[in-house]
């Protein structure tokens, strides 16, 4: 399922969080993922949870880009051993590159 919430006060998003997450709980090994802008705002999101709900295990959290291409390797079935984005910057750099030349 997806959920939206929108708003600048990250710890009013949090609380919304938390009610979301103790509403639907997800089966034991099922994982929450929880897509964010960085990597710090996903920390800050597992430690406020854990305050919150007294434990976040299962909490996973990802960058969009990674997330994207994490389904799309499951979905397609694309190979496994492609831990790189095409849409990588580094990789960008070498087809851009090659466009201009």
């Amino acid at each position: 399922m997806l959920n939206v919430y929108q708003s600048n006060r990250t710890e009013r998003l949090v609380d919304a969080l938390c009610e979301n997450l103790a509403r639907n709980p997800a089966g034991p090994f099922d994982p929450t993922v929880i897509l964010t802008h960085s990597f710090g705002l996903g920390q800050w999101l597992r430690i406020g949870i854990g305050e919150r709900l007294g434990i976040a295990a299962g909490i996973v959290t990802s960058l969009p880009a990674t997330w994207i291409w994490r389904v799309c390797q499951e979905t397609l079935g694309l190979d496994e051993a492609a831990d790189r984005s095409a849409f990588d910057a580094e990789v960008m750099a070498f087809v851009l590159a090659r466009l201009t030349a």
